[in-house]
This record gives C-alpha cells, structure tokens and sequence, in this order.
C-alpha cells in the first residue's frame, strides 16, 4: 500500500540526524540498494527504493520463482515459464531464445 510507504529521502534525514557521520558508500553500478556507513559502528545502512527511486535502467536481474516462472521485471505483470519448457526436454538453445525474447520485452514495462 502506497499509502504507508516512508519515502527514501524521509527515511535517509531521520537515520541522518540520529547518526551525523552517515556517509554514502561507493555502490556497484548495478545495486539496487543505496549502501552507507556510520563513523563508530560495524555494517552498513541499506536502502532499496524501487517504489520511491526507480533502478530500472541499471537492472541486470532476473528472477526465477519457486513455480518456474521466469519474471524479468519486479514491476512487470508478466512472467515466462521456464518449467514447461524444461519438462518437456527443452534444449539449452531454446532456453536461451525463451529468456532472450523475455528480456527483450522487459524494457516495456520502464
């Protein structure tokens, strides 16, 4: 529910004023979570804003769920099924146009 969502940059002022030596790490480019550091402490502070910042145009990620189903965009409705395929002895060179043809739509949906 969007509703209940707490902003990125709301959520980033309240850790900032509790800890003021928050500071930014050098991120991969292709994270989808905005890493810190606080000055004293171990670990680091992580923030995925996939509903406030959109990280669409440096995905490299797919997903494959639990039934199968390849899902090339976290916000995409559609998902591929990689079991049928496999189930019905599928050779790795169709696999690969399977996933192919699916990331190639992925960048519809952003």
């Amino acid at each position: 529910n969007v509703k209940k969502l707490v902003p990125y940059s709301e959520m980033l002022d309240t850790v900032a004023k509790r800890f003021p030596s928050l500071k930014r790490n050098q991120d991969h480019p292709t994270d989808t979570a905005k890493n810190f550091s606080i000055d004293g402490h171990k670990g680091q502070v992580s923030f995925i804003t996939s509903m406030t910042e959109h990280f669409c145009a440096g995905c490299n990620r797919l997903r494959l769920l639990a039934d199968g189903n390849l899902k090339v965009c976290l916000f995409g409705p559609s998902e591929v099924s990689l079991r049928d395929p496999l189930r019905n002895g599928a050779e790795d060179h169709e696999l690969r146009e399977i996933i192919g043809a699916a990331v190639c739509i992925s960048g519809l949906y952003y």
